[in-house]
């Protein structure tokens, strides 16, 4: 037996196995909280007019985070990535628009459009940056945030005035929390670049 407590206990569905009922939580929790930290509140306000870009829409945390955005949050479009028959199992859980990332890279097929959220499920944040609307939110589930990796993200932005040096970059990254990154409101050095504070987790 476990002793835990009763605010994280739920009853299992009937229609679920004891294996599919505990394989949601995990990769249902991590989707629900991807939207939360991009912005999008529960219970939902009026989100018809808002929309999300989702990576990996056919994956384990994928296909709960289109569920979610459609059907819980109710986000008025939801656009994501799959490869053939997958992007067919992508609009049965509510997916507005499907992009078939075997025969066009993301960036060519959304060129010129920009979303109030995008979640990062297959560690291409920095080809993810520029489709951030002002004020939107990006969140990825790639691990702990390297000096590495956001060098990569600031040159995805280009060439910012009055830059920092990269080791100021090191001293930020050690003033994160784990892997949950929200440095880039204050950080002048990008938050020049997006102009009006787009909020990274």
């Amino acid at each position: 037996y476990l002793v835990v407590n009763d605010h994280v206990l739920a009853h299992k569905p009937p229609s679920l196995s004891h294996k599919e009922a505990a394989g949601v939580p995990l990769a249902a929790i991590t989707a629900f909280q991807c939207l939360e930290k991009c912005g999008f509140k529960y219970p939902p306000e009026d989100n018809s007019a808002k929309s999300v870009f989702i990576t990996g829409g056919p994956g384990g945390v994928g296909t709960f985070t289109i569920q979610l955005a459609k059907h819980v949050f109710k986000i008025g479009t939801v656009v994501t990535t799959a490869s053939g028959e997958k992007g067919v199992l992508c609009k049965s859980l509510g997916a507005d628009e499907v992009i078939d990332y075997k025969k066009t890279k993301f960036v060519q097929a959304l060129e010129g459009r920009t979303f109030d959220a995008c979640i990062d499920l297959t560690g291409e944040t920095s080809s993810m940056i520029r489709l951030v609307k002002p004020n939107g939110g990006l969140a990825t589930i790639m691990g702990n945030i390297t000096s590495e990796m956001l060098r990569e993200w600031i040159a995805a932005l280009g060439p910012t005035p009055g830059a920092k040096p990269a080791s100021i970059i090191k001293s930020a990254i050690n003033a994160i929390p784990g892997s949950v990154l929200n440095l880039f409101t204050g950080a002048s050095w990008v938050g020049h670049r997006l102009a009006s504070g787009a909020h990274f987790h």
